[in-house]
């Protein structure tokens, strides 16, 4: 059984602006780009089994946010939420150079947010940490 979120609602309830709302409905794990990562509501759905979702690589993180805000440097953070709309769980594990805090698991019909955070944006030193708030 899925469960309909209203997105519009929940968007308003956090005060975050969302650059896009993405379906990740697959029957394999994924591992997220950059693109699709950040800022970003991602309403995915495990179809019919248990999977491990893989965050961008640090390197990917860094670049990405510098795209989107010249300015971002260490300490610069942004935010992301991953609704699981399916039947089994997902867990989320880190991509290179990319530390994980909280419970990764994302259960049945559960929203999670994370706060993404530059450690190093030094060239081929990137480093980022990324937090489950809720």
């Amino acid at each position: 059984m899925s469960t309909k979120i209203d997105f519009d609602s929940l968007h308003s309830k956090y005060f975050l602006p969302m650059f896009s709302t993405i379906n990740e409905i697959t029957a394999s794990d994924i591992t997220y780009t950059a693109e699709n990562f950040l800022h970003t509501l991602i309403n995915r759905d495990p179809n019919g089994s248990l999977r491990t979702d893989t965050t961008p690589t640090a390197s990917q993180i860094v670049s990405r946010i510098k795209e989107i805000n010249p300015e971002s440097s260490v300490n610069t953070s942004i935010h992301t939420y991953i609704y699981n709309s399916g039947t089994y769980n997902v867990t989320l594990s880190p991509g290179l150079n990319v530390q994980l805090y909280g419970r990764r698991t994302i259960g049945l019909q559960e929203m999670s947010l994370w706060l993404i955070k530059i450690q190093n944006d030094t060239p081929s030193s990137e480093q980022v940490e990324i937090y489950r708030i809720e």
